[in-house]
């Protein structure tokens, strides 16, 4: 299985003046994904953007794989430390470390801040390590939309002129969904193909090919690789499923000897059942 890997730089609006007042009380998500951008956020002791219209401690969302700007701006007469909680033990300073930590933002000072979302996904809390029980709010990492491929069975051994199939499984993941195409590129001596070559993936579900595949008479013994690739929109992914090409002979080689290897076990047991029932018959007659 392969994962996509996502660069990008986000853009999280949360200093927006113009938001309606029905949106503050709703309570405001910042999620903005693009690239050339940043996150710029208030310190102050009542809380990060207490005197912005995004409301104190805004909720930050981003992607896995995500690069983040933040400027961290100065907003009383306090001093103040940005933590990224990765590790989850609250607020300490663990960096260098798990955690996402920038340096102190002195009272009028406005400090960059960058860093990348390489941790799992799943929800973090981000303090000021001096006011960590007022300037507290959510980070969620979300898993970028990805998909798996796997194989039933998992090789296959085929004699020349001969044929065979897999059965491949597509699984969405983080919600991916949309129309698959899919492509089969076998080496010289085998040919593959997809059926069907087009699938349907339901968002956290899956969907189901056949790659169907032939030896030719004139094909060589060895092992081949063949390449399935899916594509859907943006994410593309290849896996490489294997194809063993025996010769006849070696067929009939594994036949002849688990055939001798059962001729020995049965001559075995006879033998000593047979021993059984006449060393019972002497003690008989004795």
């Amino acid at each position: 299985m392969v994962r996509v890997k996502r660069v990008a730089t986000i853009t999280i609006a949360v200093i927006l003046l113009t938001l309606p007042v029905a949106i503050q009380r709703q309570g405001f998500m910042a999620e903005v994904h693009a690239s050339n951008a940043g996150l710029s956020l208030y310190a102050s002791v009542p809380g990060w953007n207490s005197s912005k219209p995004s409301g104190s401690n805004p909720t930050l969302i981003v992607r896995q794989g995500d690069s983040v700007a933040l400027s961290l701006i100065s907003g009383d007469a306090s001093t103040h430390l940005f933590v990224l909680d990765v590790d989850k033990n609250g607020p300490q300073i663990d960096c260098p470390g798990s955690d996402k930590c920038s340096g102190a933002i002195g009272s009028g000072q406005t400090v960059p801040f960058y860093f990348a979302v390489d941790f799992a996904p799943g929800s973090y809390k981000y303090y000021c390590f001096y006011h960590p029980t007022t300037m507290v709010g959510t980070f969620n990492v979300q898993a970028v939309p990805d998909f798996t491929v796997g194989f039933n069975p998992s090789s296959l051994t085929l004699a020349p002129a001969s044929h065979g199939s897999f059965t491949i499984t597509i699984t969405s993941q983080a919600g991916l969904g949309g129309t698959m195409t899919l492509l089969a590129t076998p080496p010289n001596g085998l040919a593959a193909s997809m059926n069907p070559t087009s699938v349907n993936l339901a968002a956290n579900g899956t969907a189901m090919s056949t790659l169907n595949v032939t030896a030719a008479s004139s094909t060589s013994t060895g092992t081949y690789n063949i390449t399935v690739s899916g594509t859907l929109g943006s994410t593309s992914h290849s896996a490489i499923v294997q194809v063993f090409v025996t010769s006849p002979s070696d067929g009939i080689g594994i036949l002849f000897y688990e055939l001798v290897f059962a001729v020995v076990a049965a001559a075995v047991i006879i033998a000593t059942t047979l021993y059984f029932i006449r060393k019972n018959r002497t003690k008989r007659s004795t």
